[in-house]
C-alpha cells in the first residue's frame, strides 16, 4: 500500500493520462504548493486523506475494497499478485522494463515535488498514517503470504 499511495497520489493530482478532479486542486493548494520537501507534501497528503476519508478520490480506495466491489461480494477467485509481476509479463509478450505511466519521469506528474516522490520519503509519521489507512490491506496481503513490514511497527 506505501508505493500505491504515491501512485494514487500522482493520479489524484493530474497525473498524465488521469483526469483532473477539483479534488486535486485543492491537494495542491493544501499540500503541495507550499511544500517545500516531498516528506511534507506526503505527510500532508496523508493526514488530509486520513482526515477525510479515502472516498475523496476513487485511486486512494483499498484494494481490498476494489476487490469487493469488483467481484459483487461473491466468491469469485481472484489472484493478487506482487508488482511487478516480471515472469507473467514476459509470458504475455510483455516487459517489466517497459513502463507505460511512469511517475517518476520529468513532465509525468502536475509538480516536481510529486515526481520526486517515493517511498523513501516516508516519515515514521505519514508511514503509521497511511499503515492505518490501509490496514485492511495490509491485513489481506499477509492472508496471502505478502508482507509489508514497513507496516509492522504500527499494525499488530
Amino acid at each position: 500500500p506505501l508505493s500505491r499511495f504515491i501512485s494514487s497520489i500522482g493520479q489524484a493530482l493530474g497525473g498524465q493520462g488521469s483526469n483532473r478532479a477539483d479534488i486535486g486542486d485543492i491537494l495542491r493548494k493544501v499540500c503541495v504548493k507550499n511544500a517545500k520537501t516531498s516528506e511534507d507534501a506526503l505527510l500532508c497528503l496523508a493526514r488530509y486523506v486520513k482526515e477525510h476519508g479515502f472516498w475523496i478520490e476513487l485511486h486512494f480506495t483499498p484494494q481490498a475494497l476494489e476487490i469487493s466491489f469488483a467481484t459483487m461480494f461473491q466468491d469469485v477467485p481472484v489472484a493478487v499478485l506482487e508488482f511487478p509481476p516480471a515472469e507473467i509479463l514476459d509470458y504475455i509478450g510483455g516487459s517489466a522494463e517497459q513502463k507505460q505511466r511512469d511517475g517518476a519521469k520529468e513532465g509525468y506528474r502536475p509538480d516536481p515535488i510529486l515526481t520526486n516522490m517515493s517511498v523513501s520519503h516516508y516519515t515514521a509519521t505519514s508511514l503509521k498514517i497511511v499503515c492505518d489507512i490501509y490496514e485492511m490491506d495490509v491485513i489481506m496481503l499477509r492472508s496471502l503470504g505478502i508482507e509489508v513490514p514497513k507496516c509492522d511497527p504500527y499494525l499488530s
